[in-house]
């Protein structure tokens, strides 16, 4: 089974990789840390817009890895960020919902968000080959 993100499959079931491209999914929050079992590298990076304007980036514990989705305990950490205060600190400034050009601006904020964190995707795909 395999997805396409420009010409790279992104899907790669030898390493356990997943590529979901920024604005496809929906309502991934609630089940990314049945991702987490038996894992021991990697990340989720995920921003939303849905009643709130807030990011935040998962990562497995060492305690992860020995354990199954049917295991019960904590398989994850996740910082958060809220994405107004991430803006001001980045040089974006503030906008107020009723201001022309503040879905723009939020769109712009998510992006820099995305890009400081978000995994190099094409150099893991290319790796890949």
């Amino acid at each position: 089974m395999s997805s396409e993100f420009g010409s790279e499959s992104t899907i790669d079931e030898k390493r356990r990789l997943l590529v979901i491209p920024p604005g496809v999914y929906q309502d991934l929050a609630r089940i990314t840390t049945d991702l987490f079992p038996g894992t021991v590298d990697g990340n989720i990076v995920i921003s939303s817009t849905d009643l709130c304007f807030d990011g935040w980036i998962e990562r497995p514990l060492a305690s992860a890895a020995s354990m199954s989705a049917e295991d019960p305990g904590t398989v994850s950490d996740i910082t958060c960020f809220g994405l107004e205060a991430y803006a001001t600190s980045r040089g974006f400034g503030l906008r107020n919902m009723s201001e022309e050009g503040y879905f723009e601006w939020q769109n712009r904020v998510e992006q820099a968000f995305h890009a400081e964190y978000d995994p190099d995707v094409e150099l893991l795909l290319s790796s890949a080959r």
